[in-house]
């Protein structure tokens, strides 16, 4: 139902839809989403929300849908924080675009229990200026991690847990900011 024109979609519009593995409602004008819309989707493995409207991000949106393996959330440009507890349920997620958003930190608080399998992380074009290093140290699978653009770094690191060395000192900033 991508780029639909859709600027509403009702609670309870995907009950019955267990066996629904790709859902993408990006690219339509939505501005807000029920607490409870994805919880029939126990079996989703993809949430694309990338180039909505949506004024903020809820915490309960993926409490039942633990399959969850990637999300992209860029072009959200209205949304300034990721809220406590949003990911802490996916402990299956690998792959997490936050892209092009107004992020002004990354708070481990945020991601709970799905940082052990976390992969990909982009987060370019942000206002980031401040990382919780138990970010970086919990996500043993970590390989690329995207930061261009930010305001406590500029760049991309790939090979991340190999480098872990490298790139805790190039975000040793975002890690002093953080703590102040």
């Amino acid at each position: 139902i991508q780029n639909n024109s859709i600027a509403e979609i009702p609670d309870g519009i995907f009950n019955g839809m267990n066996e629904l593995a790709y859902l993408n409602i990006g690219l339509n004008p939505i501005t807000q989403l029920s607490a409870t819309i994805f919880d029939d989707l126990g079996s989703v493995i993809y949430v694309g929300l990338a180039s909505t409207r949506l004024e903020s991000l809820n915490s309960r949106w993926f409490a039942n849908t633990t399959a969850i393996t990637e999300i992209t959330l860029a072009n959200n440009p209205q949304i300034n924080e990721l809220p406590e507890g949003l990911f802490n349920t996916l402990t299956n997620l690998q792959y997490l675009n936050l892209d092009f958003m107004n992020l002004s930190a990354l708070n481990s608080t945020s991601f709970g229990g799905s940082l052990s399998s976390l992969y990909y992380m982009l987060a370019r074009m942000n206002l980031i200026s401040a990382i919780d290093p138990l970010i970086i140290e919990s996500t043993t699978r970590l390989n690329e991690l995207y930061l261009l653009g930010n305001i406590c770094t500029d760049m991309n690191f790939r090979d991340v847990q190999n480098n872990l060395e490298d790139v805790n000192g190039e975000l040793s900033r975002c890690f002093y900011n953080f703590g102040n």
